[in-house]
């Protein structure tokens, strides 16, 4: 059994820009553009063909298949648009869209290359919010709605999750939710997945955040406390001054006697 040696290496570049709609920051627009290259490789040192076989020690001929070169590479390009909003206290909504490979590279290695060897461009958007279902925005639901097509085939991802905040500050929150995803291929449309979602989250911002209060806090009581040491030594000196000019007096005092 023959194993190819193929490998795929890509490098690239993301760009994104924010833009506040408003003064009050309620609103932002931010577009995104990624540009890279990709390099794919492939090695024939391990594959043999039937007229490499001398019919009896094994495959020890030469072959006259006529392979292509095994290196090439392609440019890619990409680019997004998403749009994000508050809604009520504490709410957020999300809407964006993303065009991938728009310039359609060819992906074979052969140099005749035909309509099928193109990569497709993919074309994806998605929708979702944030909602807060109390007042005090500790339980919160999450809709998402996420579609992509690429070619003859697309993927459609819907559900919902319910997030719970737990202990005092809302750090950590227990996610409940359902998902269902449906997709297309050559055969036609159809339910593809339905999946259950139970988990624990921790936000680390806000840990994190609490972390560098509390450092803080320390800091200022350390110079608190420096200081105060500043003006302990101050007052001591300004005694120890308020000694030596007493001194002096006597001095002069026991020298008039």
């Amino acid at each position: 059994m023959s194993v190819v040696d193929f490998s795929t290496t890509q490098i690239a570049v993301s760009l994104a820009y924010h833009k506040a709609l408003g003064v009050n920051n309620k609103q932002f627009l931010t577009v995104g553009l990624q540009g890279g290259l990709t390099q794919r490789n492939v090695s024939y040192g391990s594959l043999h063909f039937h007229d490499e076989f001398d019919g009896t020690t094994g495959y020890s001929g030469q072959t006259a298949e006529v392979l292509p070169g095994n290196n090439f590479s392609y440019p890619d390009y990409s680019a997004g648009l998403n749009y994000t909003a508050e809604v009520g206290k504490g709410g957020r909504f999300y809407a964006g869209a993303a065009i991938h490979h728009f310039l359609q590279p060819n992906i074979s290695f052969y140099e005749n290359k035909g309509k099928g060897d193109k990569l497709y461009t993919k074309y994806s958007s998605q929708l979702a919010a944030n909602l807060p279902l109390t007042r005090d925005n500790r339980i919160q639901i999450h809709p998402r709605f996420l579609v992509a097509m690429q070619g003859p085939h697309m993927e459609l991802n819907t559900g919902t999750n319910l997030r719970f905040a737990m202990g005092q500050y809302g750090s950590t929150a227990l996610q409940v939710g359902s998902w269902a995803r449906s997709v297309r291929n050559t055969d036609g449309f159809g339910l593809d997945a339905i999946v259950a979602l139970v988990g624990r989250l921790r936000t680390w911002a806000t840990t994190i955040t609490r972390i560098l209060s509390v450092q803080s806090f320390s800091g200022r009581r350390q110079t608190a406390d420096g200081r105060r040491q500043t003006a302990d030594g101050r007052r001591q000196t300004a005694d120890g001054r308020r000694q030596t000019a007493d001194g002096r007096r006597q001095t002069a005092e026991a020298a008039k006697k």
